[in-house]
């Protein structure tokens, strides 16, 4: 029973994230990325903020993986001296892309129902494309979760930028 929910509990996770940003919110604002004065790299991310002190910054990666067969997860994690990583990703739901529109009106309406859902719920106050859904005690983690792909490549490449170079960057997606 347990090996059957997983999967279709992780389809309804990755299925009711809207359809994108710009179709719901109209014109997309551009992502910013600039120098700032300080030693930090700062994150302003519409569910919240980031900062973090270059010279505790250890370790960036960037990787995508599948999630319980229903997802694409595209992802950077940060490790920073202490005990907490920082995820950042993005969700996209298996065939979402695909050429094929029987596959893509499926995904679409899901997503479409999905967030009709959440929004319900939550009287509209959630993004479900920014949210991060997380089950206690699996909570040992920071996440940020932004709504494209392009998003969080910039955001990949502003931290990388600011660590290399050893100047602070604000980045807001």
């Amino acid at each position: 029973m347990k090996r059957f929910c997983l999967p279709v509990l992780a389809l309804f996770v990755c299925a009711a994230a809207p359809l994108s940003a710009q179709s719901k919110k109209g014109a997309a604002v551009p992502s910013t990325d600039d120098y700032n004065q300080s030693q930090f790299w700062i994150g302003n991310f519409p569910e919240g903020q980031y900062v973090v002190h270059l010279s505790r910054i250890v370790a960036v990666a960037q990787h995508r993986y599948i999630l319980d067969n229903a997802c694409m997860v595209y992802e950077v994690t940060l490790i920073t001296l202490g005990n907490t990583p920082t995820k950042f990703y993005y969700l996209e739901t298996l065939g979402q892309n695909s050429g094929i529109n029987a596959i893509k009106n499926v995904t679409d309406r899901a997503k479409e129902l999905g967030a009709g859902a959440v929004n319900r719920a939550t009287g509209g106050s959630i993004d479900p494309d920014t949210t991060v859904a997380k089950a206690y005690p699996n909570t040992n983690t920071v996440e940020f979760r932004v709504a494209t792909l392009e998003q969080l490549n910039k955001m990949y490449a502003s931290l990388l930028k600011a660590w290399q170079d050893g100047k602070g960057r604000t980045f807001r997606p």
